[in-house]
């Protein structure tokens, strides 16, 4: 094994890029101070517990926790729940950020990485950025034995610049915000992620405004404005789309009723579910997956 791999180890850990992965029913990592790494979760559920604030983490998500803050893992659940947990050296993805900030002429001048801390907003994502398309190919990669040293470090490189990238589109979108101090443009900017990790994390359950409010520690009233100038979109439509997307997600790969699928996707009923979705992909959910599973049929025999 190359010395630059370190996979499933906890040696070299912040001094080389390193991956943990595991599945598992039950699994425990008590609290302790992290190194910056993306905790992705490819199926099943996880909770993540991040300076005392906890997550819920379901398949199609991940969870970006800084260098040196507090964090704890639990898995308890009747389905496997695989982790993959992608963890930099120090000064890796500092780099990364520096050279895409810095003009060209300052970085001849001077190679070595920022020295201040680069600090992400601790955060739910989802399969909809770019972080989880390169992360479950690379699982994959490992899984089959067939990783090579130039495929581990185009991989970190590829996840860092996207790590940044992400980053700084939250901050673009920041800047956006009406307020007079950047400091109250990335508070607000902070609590509104919060609202929108409590959406993600309880997206089967029934939620009130209030309730998400109360998350991000502000008025239902000013939560509502900042959040769909945000993020494009009230918070009741945020959330049904994830719901319809999670939801066409398992009528592309489960067997599940599409009734049982609609209660446990949070839907009121049935029929409002499927009006939901007939408007959102222009298909009944039943002919949705007929067509889902006629596509694969021809993927596979071409």
């Amino acid at each position: 094994m190359n010395a630059r791999y370190r996979i499933n180890s906890c040696d070299g850990l912040g001094l080389v890029n390193s991956v943990c992965t595991a599945t598992k029913h039950s699994f425990y990592v008590p609290e302790l101070a992290s190194l910056l790494s993306i905790k992705a979760v490819l199926s099943g559920r996880a909770v993540l517990t991040i300076d005392g604030r906890k997550l819920m983490a379901r398949d199609g998500t991940f969870v970006v926790v800084n260098d040196r803050q507090r964090f704890a893992l639990t898995i308890e659940s009747r389905e496997l729940t695989t982790m993959f947990c992608i963890f930099f050296a120090r000064g890796f993805v500092e780099d990364i950020w520096r050279s895409t900030v810095t003009p060209t002429s300052e970085l001849l001048d001077d190679s070595r990485p920022d020295p201040r801390q680069t600090r992400f907003f601790d955060r739910v994502e989802t399969q909809t950025g770019s972080v989880l398309p390169s992360l479950q190919p690379f699982q994959r990669l490992i899984a089959s034995g067939q990783l090579t040293p130039a495929r581990w470090d185009e991989t970190f490189l590829r996840l860092g610049t996207e790590l940044v990238q992400a980053q700084e589109e939250v901050l673009r979108r920041a800047q956006k915000i009406p307020a007079a101090k950047t400091s109250t443009r990335l508070e607000l900017c902070r609590r509104l992620l919060r609202g929108r990790d409590f959406l993600l994390s309880s997206w089967d359950h029934r939620l009130k405004l209030n309730d998400v409010a109360r998350q991000a520690c502000l008025s239902p009233y000013h939560f509502h404005r900042a959040f769909t100038r945000f993020f494009g979109k009230t918070p009741h439509h945020f959330l049904s789309d994830y719901r319809l997307e999670r939801a066409a997600a398992q009528l592309r790969l489960s067997e599940r009723s599409v009734t049982e699928l609609s209660a446990d996707c949070g839907f009121e009923s049935l029929p409002s579910f499927s009006n939901l979705f007939q408007r959102r992909y222009g298909i009944s959910p039943r002919e949705y997956r007929r067509t889902s599973a006629r596509n694969s049929k021809i993927r596979k025999i071409g």
